[in-house]
């Protein structure tokens, strides 16, 4: 029997982004059902009570032993009399990454060192279950793995906790000759520190995808592995009429209405590039594009382009899903992605690649179509043959099917049994 008493402390180094955001709905759907549950991040919601910054005695200060004194002492004599230097692995592997990091194409490159002592922060301390998210910057894995007296789950959000400096196995790939060296250094470290842990380890992942890559990997052998899909808050996405929100854009009556959401539209991972040149080669005058996210001026001739800027009201951002005949994400590589979700409960049809969690939720003619190719002209077709059926589309079928897969209680119920 599960005892509802336990405390699960949340640590994610933002609340925001993909990441963030998922990790902080985890946290808000536990607690909407019944869970005593606190949330650890670097940036503060403010005027919510259940999130903190690590707490004041943050800062790791080595303990001060008779092993660790004579360890100075001799540091300090093999410099004074030899002129030989002695650096730790972590301060070799640090200047390696920073002399390397200007040489990296890759969208996100990171250590698995930190300041932070997390293992020190009262909610750390008096938690039942700590609850590990995207933890860049944050988590230093020698020392938490090493040290932590509590059992830990951890929700991989993407490749990195399992792979060496990057997120994704594409950057990985690209970088593979500058930077494999260091990499291997680090995926080592990581997978030696897991391994040193003493306590019970369990990960979770969003999709199977990813809990398939991560089960394989050499960092997780033998570790229990769960698939847990992202929550959402069903009252905030839902379906929202908005004829009048449609006239207040100007667009007509006729015009068939693609959405694309990034934080970015130059982060080539999603695939925004791929849908320009797709959108071209349909070449209908019919179409209005909605954009959303920090994106440059920029027109494709004959089709309506509207940008909307960064946009971080959820409740917003339901009338353009309501409002979207299609959700477009054509994302070379991803997880779960929450804006796929948040458009489906909105009872809007989903368009992607056939790749990663997409692949899994998406199901041709249902909620949404894959191309079947995964190229510019893959996504041409397969927008060319939404337009043509899209009136087989049942918005209030696609929308059950997130209630029933994304609530947050179903989602809290199945972190429950993992805990």
């Amino acid at each position: 029997m599960i005892r509802e008493a336990y405390k699960i402390v949340h640590i994610s180094t933002y609340p925001k982004g993909g990441a963030g955001r998922a990790a902080y709905r985890i946290h808000k759907a536990l607690l909407k059902n019944g869970m005593d549950s606190h949330f650890i991040c670097l940036d503060e919601k403010p005027g919510d009570r259940y999130v903190s910054r690590p707490s004041p005695c943050e800062k790791k200060t080595e303990k001060i032993s008779l092993f660790n004194v004579l360890k100075d002492k001799i540091k300090w004599r093999l410099k004074r009399h030899f002129n030989i230097i002695i650096i730790s692995e972590k301060e070799t592997i640090t200047k390696n990454f920073k002399i390397l990091f200007p040489k990296l194409n890759c969208e996100i490159a990171k250590l698995p060192f930190s300041d932070y002592d997390l293992l020190a922060d009262h909610f750390v301390q008096n938690a039942d279950i700590i609850h590990l998210h995207w933890v860049a910057n944050l988590l230093d894995y020698p020392s938490f793995f090493k040290n932590v007296n509590k059992p830990v789950v951890w929700t991989l959000h993407d490749m990195n906790p399992f792979q060496g400096m990057f997120h994704y196995k594409e950057d990985e790939e690209k970088n593979n000759a500058v930077a494999s060296s260091l990499d291997k250094k680090v995926k080592t470290i990581k997978r030696k520190s897991i391994r040193n842990i003493n306590v019970k380890l369990s990960i979770v992942t969003p999709s199977h995808w990813l809990l398939d890559a991560a089960v394989r990997s050499k960092v997780f052998k033998n570790v229990k592995g769960y698939h847990i899909p992202y929550p959402l808050d069903m009252e905030i996405f839902s379906p929202v009429p908005n004829g009048s929100f449609r006239d207040a854009l100007n667009i007509p009556k006729d015009h068939i209405i693609f959405l694309f959401v990034a934080q970015s539209t130059g982060n080539h991972r999603k695939g925004f590039d791929l849908l320009l040149e797709a959108l071209k080669k349909i070449n209908q005058e019919n179409i209005s594009l909605l954009v959303i996210g920090n994106s440059d001026n920029w027109q494709v001739n004959g089709l309506n382009v509207i940008l909307l800027g960064s946009i971080e009201d959820e409740r917003t951002l339901s009338k353009y899903y309501s409002m979207a005949d299609a959700f477009i994400l054509p994302s070379l590589e991803d997880n779960l992605p929450n804006v796929m979700l948040e458009a489906m409960a909105c009872g809007t049809p989903v368009i992607s690649f056939d790749v990663g969690g997409m692949s899994e939720i998406i199901k041709n003619g249902f909620n949404g179509m894959k191309a079947k190719s995964m190229n510019f002209m893959g996504l041409a077709n397969v927008l060319t043959e939404f337009i043509n059926s899209k009136e087989n589309y049942n918005r209030e079928r696609i929308r059950n099917y997130a209630l029933e897969n994304f609530s947050e209680k179903i989602i809290a119920e199945k972190y429950k049994v993992v805990y």
